[in-house]
């Protein structure tokens, strides 16, 4: 008899496999939709300091996965287009937390809904009992991953 690798490992390996696939595919309709408008990294940042507001320079750089100095060199780019403001943490001075302005968020939801668009477009194409699977496990999915971080 063969021995078969769990049914979770497969499902891991599948969802490595995807993601570049879907985020390929997600930056390829952003850059064709908003140009040199901003770079996937500032886009990346935006998304993280949307989610994640008052964010330090050092925890955009851990979600990034690159250097406090790529990170603030990127942040940069972002106060001088008025995208993202920088103010003194109350309780730790020597730390500046980051905000989206209004400008920033209005910046984002434009590329969200491009982002939004593009998988539409593809989505469209399949039966609505597969887009519900593929919601449905994508819903599991960031569940299980939310009760890890707790």
């Amino acid at each position: 008899m063969v021995a078969t690798e769990p049914t979770s490992t497969n499902c891991s390996r599948e969802i490595l496999e995807s993601i570049p696939v879907v985020m390929h595919y997600l930056r390829r309709g952003i850059r064709r939709e908003l140009g040199d408008k901003a770079s996937v990294p500032q886009i990346r940042a935006l998304s993280f300091i949307r989610r994640n507001p008052a964010s330090t320079l050092t925890t955009v750089s851990e979600y990034l996965a690159v250097s406090n100095a790529t990170t603030s060199s990127i942040v940069d780019r972002l106060v001088k287009k008025g995208l993202v403001t920088r103010s003194e943490d109350p309780k730790e001075r020597r730390c500046l937390q980051l905000s989206l302005t209004q400008k920033g968020q209005d910046e984002y939801r434009v590329v969200e809904q491009v982002a939004i668009a593009e998988l539409t477009r593809v989505l469209m194409r399949l039966p609505d009992d597969q887009v519900m699977q593929i919601q449905n496990g994508l819903r599991i999915l960031k569940e299980a991953l939310a009760e890890e971080r707790k």
